[in-house]
């Protein structure tokens, strides 16, 4: 079926090649040591590994007027992946799936994008292209809380949705989707609706962009009938070499049955560019609520933190490589993540190479 699906995508590229469209990949492969022989008796060389979320993947892009005041831009995009991907099935998916109608009145957004807040957030990061990204998604370490350090992800969904025109710096976008569940299947699908607020300014070489986003799920149609909302806050400042960033994500699940789920979510981040070399620093925290069950049986509420640090260096535009290492730890306030551990720290060191066309 995989090899169904990827010959039907080149296929699919070069039966349109007439038309002009525009052919780009990225190659992302990363060699990871992680040492957790303190807490779990746990060492891991990984060997060559691909990276979750931003793994290889090739694509092709395009545009086509279709009057004199609209025009069509579509994106199909798949990723390929020796690391299981979030779904932990498949090493082969359609990562983008778009088309995106352009006009003075604002963008229309139709099928599988970002969910807007999410390029925000991850813009921030230095190290988002790594296994020590700050959404602290590698699945190699043990004991790790399954979910995002700094940010509640919910990936990239098949969507609708609407971007104003810039207004004195300002953009609003609104995007509905139904967690990439089919709108005709089932009508007890909850509906998410995912709103943000952009602002950016230049002030010579000072450039500064300001960020707000409201999530809410709706499953009044649902059985379960949980309340799942948050929203994030976040500011981002380029001065010469140097980027800051700094953005705060509160989340909210109420639940008819079952634990309350309350969580708040930290990132700062910053990178320095000197010549052809990057240096970075990110710091990325999730806080639980105490009456959530996050590790085994019987652990509730905690934190999960992590450190990272390193350099990336590029050969040219299209070649890059870094070295880098991270400190992450996961605490329970009651209950235990091993048999006599309340905590959890690990040491990670990376090194990768991306090559883009």
């Amino acid at each position: 079926m995989k090899k169904i699906m990827l010959m039907s995508f080149i296929l699919a590229a070069s039966s349109v090649s007439a038309a002009g469209p525009t052919l780009y990949g990225k190659v992302n492969k990363e060699f990871r040591y992680i040492d957790q022989k303190t807490e779990a008796k746990y060492q891991k060389l990984s060997g060559i590994t691909g990276v979750d979320d931003t793994e290889t993947r090739f694509g092709f892009k395009g545009s086509h007027e279709l009057s004199g005041s609209f025009d069509a831009a579509y994106k199909l995009e798949a990723g390929f992946n020796s690391f299981k991907d979030a779904g932990g099935t498949d090493t082969i998916r359609i990562r983008q799936a778009n088309v995106v109608l352009k006009s003075n009145y604002g963008d229309f957004i139709f099928g599988q994008t970002d969910v807007p807040y999410r390029k925000e957030i991850k813009g921030m990061d230095p190290f988002d292209h790594s296994g020590l990204s700050a959404g602290c998604d590698l699945d190699d370490i043990q004991g790790r809380v399954a979910t995002t350090c700094s940010f509640y992800d919910r990936s990239r969904q098949d969507l609708v949705g609407y971007k104003t025109p810039n207004f004195a710096g300002f953009n609003y976008t609104l995007t509905i989707d139904r967690d990439n569940t089919a709108m005709a299947k089932t009508s007890s699908t909850a509906t998410w609706y995912s709103n943000l607020l952009t602002y950016s300014k230049e002030f010579g070489v000072l450039k500064l962009r300001l960020h707000g986003s409201y999530n809410l799920e709706d499953q009044r149609n649902t059985d379960s009938k949980d309340a799942n909302k948050f929203w994030d806050t976040g500011a981002k400042l380029g001065y010469l070499g140097a980027t800051f960033g700094l953005n705060y994500m509160k989340r909210k699940l109420d639940r008819v049955s079952g634990a309350r789920v309350e969580r708040d979510y930290y990132l700062g981040a910053f990178s320095y560019k000197f010549g052809d070399f990057t240096a970075g620093l990110t710091y990325a925290e999730a806080k639980f609520d105490g009456d959530e069950v996050i590790g085994a049986t019987g652990s509730k509420g905690g934190e999960q933190t992590r450190i990272s640090t390193g350099i990336l260096y590029s050969f040219n535009k299209h070649v890059s490589t870094r070295l880098l290492y991270g400190n992450h730890v996961t605490k329970v306030n009651s209950g235990k993540l091993f048999s006599t551990r309340t905590d959890n720290k690990s040491h990670i060191i990376l090194t990768g190479i991306t090559l883009g066309f």
